[in-house]
């Protein structure tokens, strides 16, 4: 089993490093662990899905199931605060997944600085329009769950609230961000870049349902929501626990002790194991509703 590395730990606890070293070099030394997971390593196969202003959309389909018929399909949107990460950079988390029989999607959207909001987003919507089309070909029709961690959450929800033919049977937030205007301060304060969307613009955007899906709550399906009790970014994920009761929105909810950020990222350390136990359970719960 691998061994939580101490300065990656401390990262995510504290959002501290080593002198010298940026938040995103962090995990760039790191990725090899992050992506030591139980689980062996799916196939995986890219394609290119759009053209537009110079940059190509790219996704990545994982397979892990062999020959079988999947699953589901799970469009995974990265987290790396709207700035860092690609299509490929967590092979951990498909492999997990991939392991449990379901197809994944990997999706390369545009990222901040060069892209502002909203690029990132118009590219996770019109990637899960491409998913809608692969469903009957894969046969996958009315299993497709959408999964994001930190602002890949943010993305996914932000997707859900707005994907108005209900592609996603279902989604898996984890970890995220659901007010964009309530976290800069905090991201600021912790050395998180804040380059997703334009200072000049922050008024007009306000509980824009593309950035704060908080604020548009009831228009989500079905949803897990987990968050580490040690989560720097806790209160995202209460308030959009709160709102969902309030406005009666079917989810589930909680809260892992004694664990930070990123913990889908953290293999050894019980806040992973008990985060995917809580993801398989739930995806098999939508299977046994059908």
């Amino acid at each position: 089993m691998a061994t939580v590395p101490e300065d990656l730990l401390r990262y995510f606890e504290t959002h501290e490093t080593p002198e010298g070293v940026s938040w995103d070099e962090m995990l760039a030394r790191h990725i090899g662990y992050m992506s030591d997971v139980a689980a062996p390593r799916p196939d995986c196969r890219e394609v290119t899905i759009r053209t537009l202003d110079g940059w190509k959309l790219r996704v990545a389909e994982w397979y892990g199931m062999g020959s079988e018929k999947p699953r589901g399909l799970v469009f995974h949107i990265h987290g790396g605060a709207w700035a860092a990460g690609n299509h490929l950079s967590f092979p951990g988390i498909a492999a997990m997944l991939c392991q449990q029989g379901y197809l994944v999607v990997s999706i390369d959207y545009r990222r901040a600085p060069r892209h502002k909001f909203p690029a990132a987003y118009d590219d996770c919507l019109f990637a899960l329009g491409w998913c809608r089309s692969r469903a009957a070909e894969l046969g996958v029709e009315d299993r497709i769950v959408v999964l994001g961690e930190s602002a890949g959450a943010n993305l996914a929800a932000a997707v859900l609230v707005n994907d108005t033919r209900r592609t996603a049977k279902a989604g898996v937030l984890l970890y995220g961000i659901y007010d964009y205007h309530r976290v800069v301060p905090v991201m600021e304060a912790i050395g998180l870049p804040t380059t997703y969307v334009e200072s000049s613009e922050m008024a007009a955007l306000e509980a824009d349902p593309r950035l704060s899906p908080l604020f548009h709550c009831h228009r989500l399906p079905p949803c897990l929501v987990l968050v580490g009790e040690m989560d720097w970014a806790l209160d995202q994920s209460r308030w959009l626990h709160d709102d969902m009761n309030r406005q009666g929105i079917e989810h589930e909810y909680g809260e892992l002790p004694a664990t930070p950020h990123g913990f889908t990222l953290l293999p050894g350390h019980p806040g992973f194991d008990e985060g995917w136990r809580r993801v398989f359970d739930f995806l098999a719960r939508l299977e046994s509703a059908d």
